[in-house]
């Protein structure tokens, strides 16, 4: 989440990178904080594809 919210926007090239250098699957990744955001926000902290847009007081919220 920390990483994701360094962003505005992500090309999907830039999330591959993130998501193998995290050893994580991205889109389940994004699913799961999306989630989140909507059980503590009411919106989603991601939307888009390529490129992927981050709503930073999204993120800054749920970092809390």
């Amino acid at each position: 989440l920390r990483r994701l919210c360094e962003r505005e926007q992500w090309p999907r090239q830039d999330l591959e990178a993130l998501a193998a250098e995290l050893d994580v699957l991205i889109d389940g990744a994004i699913e799961r904080l999306n989630d989140e955001a909507f059980e503590s926000c009411e919106e989603p902290l991601a939307e888009g594809d390529d490129p992927l847009y981050i709503d930073k007081r999204v993120g800054e919220e749920l970092l809390g």
